[in-house]
């Protein structure tokens, strides 16, 4: 269960961190909005941090999206214009 976790939080650096940049916030500022360090934004970002569920669930009601957009297995990433795809398919 922990592979797997943290094997979805990699999967999510691309979509957490583009969501946020098209959403024109900066890490301090998502993590002000969402109450999470700006440490553990860039970190989760990164694949680094797993992210609690309450986070996770602050972090895409800033964003405005579904925490499955975020951090989700179902083979989407998020394009520069902010919208949803799928990978290779």
């Amino acid at each position: 269960m922990v592979g797997e976790k943290k094997s979805r939080m990699r999967r999510g650096f691309t979509r957490l961190g583009m969501r946020r940049q098209w959403m024109g916030l900066s890490q301090d500022e998502l993590g002000a909005r969402a109450r999470v360090t700006q440490a553990k934004v860039s970190l989760a970002e990164r694949g680094l941090l797993s992210v609690s569920d309450e986070d996770a669930t602050r972090l895409s009601e800033v964003l405005g999206c579904p925490v499955k957009d975020l951090f989700g297995d179902d083979g989407l990433a998020i394009t520069w214009d902010g919208v949803l795809s799928t990978e290779g398919k």
